[in-house]
């Protein structure tokens, strides 16, 4: 079980200009911010606001450290969130995404303004400071307690190793395929080739 927290990662510019792209970006509210785990309901959305954005250097950086200290290639999802908890209540279950990635990463975006919100694993609290960043197995179940009063936000990225990455592609490929096919009444078939 690997977990790290890295003081200050981004400054308080940075999470500034993050939680700016919230007011840029429409809230996304497709299927791929429900969360699909044992303990919920395919359909269940998360008491929170999402927005996906197109890839930022952010993305890089947090992808280039993760490998250095896991030592393994990783490979993030096309899709990243910046998450709001805005409303008394809004939090996150407990739950672990092994799935989906191999290491997770959150940054707590926000000032110390608002009481509960607390990113904790195993139900014990993660003290995040604005620009703190955490690292950990995605197999590790995790969470966020309910909003007692104030807005957070977070950014959110999933990491997969080289087989999670190359499962996902092949069910991508399968589906073009799938696509294409009900599209234009024909079969068709991809190989890819070893080289």
């Amino acid at each position: 079980m690997k977990i790290l927290v890295i003081k200050q990662f981004l400054s308080i510019q940075e999470c500034e200009d993050l939680i700016a792209m919230t007011r840029v970006f429409p809230e996304d509210r497709s299927m791929r911010v429900h969360l699909n785990t044992p303990k919920f309901n395919l359909n269940e959305r998360v008491d929170r606001k999402y927005y996906s954005l197109p890839k930022i250097p952010l993305v890089r950086k947090v992808k280039e450290f993760a490998e250095k200290k896991w030592g393994l290639e990783l490979f993030p999802h096309e899709h990243f969130h910046l998450m709001h908890y805005l409303e008394k209540g809004n939090g996150l279950k407990i739950h672990a995404e092994p799935n989906i990635a191999t290491v997770s990463a959150s940054i707590n975006l926000s000032p110390p303004t608002y009481k509960g919100g607390e990113f904790y694993i195993k139900n014990a609290p993660v003290n995040l400071g604005q620009g703190d960043l955490i690292l950990y197995d995605s197999n590790i179940m995790h969470g966020v307690t309910p909003l007692e009063s104030g807005q957070r936000y977070s950014f959110v990225l999933w990491m997969r190793n080289r087989k999670q990455y190359e499962s996902d592609r092949n069910k991508q490929l399968r589906q073009s395929t799938s696509n294409l096919s009900q599209e234009s009444g024909e079969e068709w078939c991809f190989e890819r080739s070893e080289s």
